[in-house]
C-alpha cells in the first residue's frame, strides 16, 4: 500500500456538477459528534466546516446531541431528512461507539446513493482494527475517499485501504 500525501489546503477546488446541490451550491454534510459552540469543544471537522463556509461552501453538521442513542438517532434522521440538501457526506470515524455511528451513518448514506468521505481519528483505531478487521475493511470500502490527520494512522491502516490521504 501507499499513502498519498494530499496537497496543502488552499480552499476547495472548483467542483463539477456532481458536488453541487440544489441551486448549484457546493454542499458538504459533516457527520460526527459535534459538541456545543464553546471554543474548548472544537473538532477538526467542525473547524473545517467553518472554514469551508467562509469560502462559500454550504455546510451542515450533525450531531450536537448528547447521549449515544440520542446522537445516533439524530444523525440518521438528519442524513435522511436532509438528503436533498447536500451532495457529499464527510463522516468522522473513531473506535468504539464512534465506529458504530460511522457504520450506521455510512450504511444509510450508501443506501441513499451519497458519496462518502471518511476521516479517521483516534490513536485506538489501529488496535480496534486488529480486533475487527472485517468491519474496518467494509467501512473503508464504502467511501469515495479516506483521509487521515496523521501519518501514524495512515501507516497503521493502509493495509485496509492503500489509497489513504494524509491531510
Amino acid at each position: 500500500g501507499r499513502t498519498v500525501l494530499a496537497p496543502p489546503f488552499s480552499g476547495p477546488p472548483d467542483v463539477g456538477p456532481g458536488l453541487r446541490g440544489p441551486g448549484g451550491a457546493r454542499t458538504l454534510f459533516f457527520v460526527g459528534a459535534f459538541p456545543g459552540p464553546r471554543p474548548v469543544s472544537r473538532y477538526v471537522s467542525g473547524d473545517l466546516a467553518i472554514r469551508l463556509s467562509a469560502l462559500g461552501w454550504k455546510t451542515m453538521v450533525t450531531s450536537r446531541r448528547s447521549g449515544r442513542v440520542t446522537r445516533l438517532l439524530d444523525m440518521v434522521q438528519k442524513i435522511i431528512r436532509s438528503r436533498r440538501d447536500y451532495a457529499v457526506a464527510c463522516v468522522d470515524v473513531f473506535s468504539g461507539p464512534g465506529f458504530i455511528w460511522a457504520e450506521i451513518a455510512c450504511a444509510v448514506l450508501k443506501w441513499l446513493g451519497k458519496p462518502i468521505v471518511l476521516t479517521l481519528h483516534g490513536g485506538n483505531l489501529p488496535q480496534f482494527s486488529e480486533r475487527h478487521p472485517a468491519r474496518v475493511r467494509r467501512l473503508l470500502s464504502m467511501a469515495s475517499a479516506v483521509t487521515c490527520p496523521s501519518s501514524y494512522l495512515c501507516s497503521e491502516l493502509e493495509r485496509f485501504r492503500p489509497d489513504l490521504l494524509l491531510f
